[in-house]
């Protein structure tokens, strides 16, 4: 939720509940309902994010098949490099042009050292994910951690991306939604891991996965 410009001197916060200087409490819940900021988003932009979104996806299935199906283990890294950098990119362009897609009456800018820290989140998450798929990990736990690592590096650049931001007004999160987003990204890492390394075992799926990446 975003407040209006100047209004973060309503509140004053201490150590003990530093909370509410992140989240919307009991405590800042009023303040927050009555100078709420107005906002919308435009919707090409915001179609343009999911189309990124697509064929980011479409990046990681066709890397991971063709680092999958070289045997030369300086190939398969320069396969899982430029995946995680194709990937990486992907998923954190897909961020700020969503976040671009966010009309507000204040001024927006960002850090720059923090907007590239998210980045390196993102490629660190993705590459991870592409090492994990290659090496064939099937087993539960392997693929919850995967999920885990992959989901948490999603939220880490999603958080440190909204870190990044300056503006006027103060941007404070509902615990619930924010928990949500979490739960959400390790969900579907893990399951995207695990059709991603069953799109890549020797079924007829699989082959024409392989046919594919080449």
């Amino acid at each position: 939720r975003t407040v209006g410009p100047g209004t973060g001197s309503g509140i004053a916060y201490n150590g003990r509940n530093m909370y509410a200087g992140w989240f919307l409490t009991s405590e800042n819940r009023d303040w927050v309902l009555a100078t709420s900021m107005p906002y919308s988003y435009d919707f090409w932009l915001a179609v343009l994010s999911c189309v990124v979104a697509v064929f980011a996806s479409y990046t990681a299935f066709h890397l991971v098949a063709r680092m999958d199906a070289d045997p030369d283990h300086a190939v398969r890294f320069t396969w899982l490099a430029t995946g995680a950098v194709s990937m990486g990119s992907g998923i954190w362009s897909m961020h700020f042009i969503a976040m671009l897609a966010m009309q507000m009456p204040v001024v927006v800018r960002y850090d720059v050292a923090i907007t590239a820290l998210s980045l390196v989140f993102a490629v660190a998450a993705s590459g991870y994910a592409f090492y994990f798929v290659g090496r064939g990990a099937n087993k539960i736990g392997r693929l919850a951690g995967g999920g885990l690592v992959l989901g948490a590096g999603i939220g880490a650049m999603n958080f440190t991306g909204m870190a990044a931001v300056h503006t006027d007004a103060t941007i404070l999160y509902d615990p619930l939604p924010f928990a949500i987003t979490i739960v959400v990204a390790v969900v579907l890492s893990t399951g995207a891991l695990r059709l991603l390394h069953y799109n890549l075992q020797p079924h007829e799926f699989g082959e024409k996965a392989r046919h594919f990446a080449r």
